[in-house]
């Protein structure tokens, strides 16, 4: 099936995000910060 004027949209690399990070009392350093393309929000890689 094919429509007029749909585009592929660019190709996107997925990001695992941990989002199950329960560690209150561990001290964690930003080592760099990069936009998602895959949701609204800019993520953090912790060390």
């Amino acid at each position: 099936m094919t429509s007029k004027y749909r585009g592929g949209g660019h190709k996107k690399r997925y990001r695992i995000i941990d989002f199950k990070r329960d560690k209150f009392d561990v001290s964690a350093e930003v080592k760099s910060i990069e936009y998602d393309p895959n949701r609204t929000a800019f993520i953090s890689l912790l060390e």
